[in-house]
């Protein structure tokens, strides 16, 4: 029977691969996106915004952000005790939680990422997106992005 384990997963290009390969985890190009409810467009990445970000624009009216959280590992591999990411969404200065989430992250794809992606409304207000990889307890790796946004003219 174990043959026919090592055949199936070969057959579908994963790798079943220890521990150490979920302890080389890390954060990718994560991305924080302002959601267009006028057209359902989106924004460029504002978690790269050094300042406020305006959500009423020429592109449209936004009351949520898209946010994309990037897992980096090595491509093809599976987990038999998968890692988890805990995402959390507050706002800023209150720290109220707007979004909190985990996930387990039982592969990583061909290109060596693995995404999870949440919605969450900023209410024209400043918010903070913390993100982290953890394996039996013990933290992998951690994500931080602070992004200010106004609605004002």
């Amino acid at each position: 029977m174990r043959w026919l384990v090592g055949a199936v997963v070969a057959a579908v290009g994963l790798q079943a691969v220890d521990a150490d390969a979920a302890a080389d985890l890390r954060f990718g190009a994560s991305k924080i996106l302002l959601l267009f409810e006028d057209s359902g467009g989106v924004s460029d990445d504002v978690a790269k915004a050094d300042r406020p970000v305006a959500a009423n624009g020429p592109d449209g009216r936004s009351v949520q952000l898209v946010v994309d959280v990037i897992v980096e590992g090595e491509p093809n591999a599976e987990f038999q005790d998968p890692p988890t990411l805990y995402a959390t969404a507050r706002t800023r200065p209150e720290g109220a939680v707007l979004f909190e989430k985990a996930w387990p992250i039982r592969s990583i794809g061909n290109f060596g990422t693995a995404m999870r992606s949440f919605i969450v409304d900023h209410g024209c207000a400043g918010l903070e997106v913390t993100a982290r990889i953890e394996e039996a307890g013990q933290v992998i790796d951690t994500w931080s992005k602070t992004v200010d946004i106004t609605c004002g003219p």
